[in-house]
């Protein structure tokens, strides 16, 4: 990632924002926050004065060898533990303003480890804390059991369910169970770890980990012991990668009558799926994309869309998929359904200013300037890259005019002049 830039807003930002939203008194609300100040590329708010309380608390502990210098050396991560820090506590202070604020529930953990820091072991990656808070509590207690994000949601929505009677589903798709409270040290789940996307080579199994073809015995410090004959605990991991890929390239997560959204499966014929194996055989969505638009530009629109809709059966998020769809249909002239695709890409990215610059395009084209000027409120509204298509909302303001314009004269060969300057000032 290129120095300056960043994924988003800075954590405080996004909850100085959050706070000043309204919220309804006794009104059930689930609150879902990804901060992303503690990821690449390290560049909080104010940093030399965060980087300077790093230096402090170098200074000022008992920090020597190793340490001192894995702290020195990433001061700017440092800087940053500190800033979300902060962050947390402002938001956690502003929270007691809030209806409800009594009867709320706070989830605080990690997705994985801290990248640019040296990891002890091939554990230390996936070990990350998890805080739950609330004003109900009576006590702290500390839980020493091992546990996993799988078990989050099946905990809270039994919380709700005794306490409160929530309905829940009978059959749900979730891996986890209740979170062990244990206070003393154990590992009893069996929890699959992913290094990345694409790669499951650590696998929980009790008080054992298997890595890479080795087993290690596990302890409360989240160190790896003594090796083990690995036969059983890689059984278990290959039993479950196997129940995945099933699970996940088969659409198994979930069945379709229980689901609450569904995306509508598209059918093809034998003659239409030969040919969609012969350009799509091995590609991902991404190359796909490409060769539907080629086949775009080549006015083959009926096979481009084809392409399309079978790429959106396998990703229906892919939005240039999707663009692409609504660009080929207002080259076949189908205007409509062009402008509800991309009003659908709209809806699914409100920042990505491709789908708009596309609608523009439909707009001018269909003569439709009341909903361009609507829709250039839309884009200053919601999408930070509205300046990268300033010419299409120039044009679609100047085609404005010219329709007023058009219709002043009209007005004028119809009726009196005088009643047409009050039409036109009154528009």
């Amino acid at each position: 990632m290129p120095q300056g830039t960043s994924w988003g807003y800075p954590d405080k930002e996004l909850f100085k924002k959050s706070m000043s939203l309204p919220r309804a008194a006794e009104q059930p609300r689930m609150e879902v926050y990804m901060t992303i100040s503690t990821h690449e590329p390290f560049l909080p708010p104010k940093q030399d004065f965060y980087e300077d309380k790093v230096a402090k608390i170098l200074a000022q502990g008992n920090y020597e060898g190793k340490v001192e210098r894995v702290i020195e050396k990433n001061e700017n991560v440092f800087a940053t533990l500190l800033y979300t820090d902060n962050a947390l506590k402002y938001v956690l202070e502003e929270y007691k303003k809030q209806p409800n604020y009594d009867n709320t529930i706070f989830v605080i953990t990690g997705d994985h480890r801290l990248i640019p820091i040296p990891q002890r072991n091939n554990i230390s990656r996936f070990h990350v804390p998890l805080i739950m808070y609330s004003p109900l509590l009576k006590k702290t207690k500390k839980m020493s059991a091992v546990n996993s994000h799988f078990d989050v949601t099946p905990t809270l929505l039994a919380l709700l369910e005794a306490k409160y009677e929530l309905k829940t589903p009978k059959e749900v798709a979730w891996m986890g169970n209740a979170l062990d409270m244990s206070e003393e040290f154990r590992s009893i789940k069996n929890i699959p770890l992913m290094r990345n996307k694409n790669e499951l080579k650590e696998f929980v199994d009790g008080e054992k980990l298997y890595s890479d073809g080795s087993v290690y015995s596990l302890d409360e410090n989240m160190d790896l012991g003594s090796t083990f004959g690995g036969s059983k605990s890689e059984s278990k991991m290959q039993s479950f990668k196997a129940m995945n890929a099933y699970v996940t390239n088969n659409n198994k997560i979930i069945p379709n009558d229980l689901a609450v959204f569904t995306v509508k499966e598209e059918q093809f014929t034998d003659s239409e799926t030969i040919w969609l194996n012969s350009v799509y055989n091995g590609q991902d969505s991404d190359k796909g994309y490409f060769i539907a638009r080629d086949l775009a530009f080549d006015k083959k629109f009926d096979k481009a869309l084809l392409l399309c809709k079978y790429i959106l059966s396998d990703v229906p998020s892919h939005i240039d998929t999707k663009i692409l769809m609504g660009r080929v249909n207002v080259w076949q002239g189908n205007y409509d359904t062009s402008i509800k695709l991309l009003n659908e890409c709209i809806k699914m990215n409100p920042n990505y200013i491709d789908s708009y610059a596309a609608l523009f395009d439909v707009y001018f084209w269909s003569e439709r300037s009341k909903e361009a000027l609507e829709l250039i409120e839309t884009v200053q509204e919601n999408s930070a890259s509205a300046h990268e298509i300033e010419d299409k909302i120039e044009r679609a303001r100047n085609q404005a005019r010219k329709k007023r314009i058009t219709a002043f004269l009209d007005k004028i060969k119809n009726t009196d002049t005088e009643t047409a300057i009050n039409s036109f000032e009154s528009e």
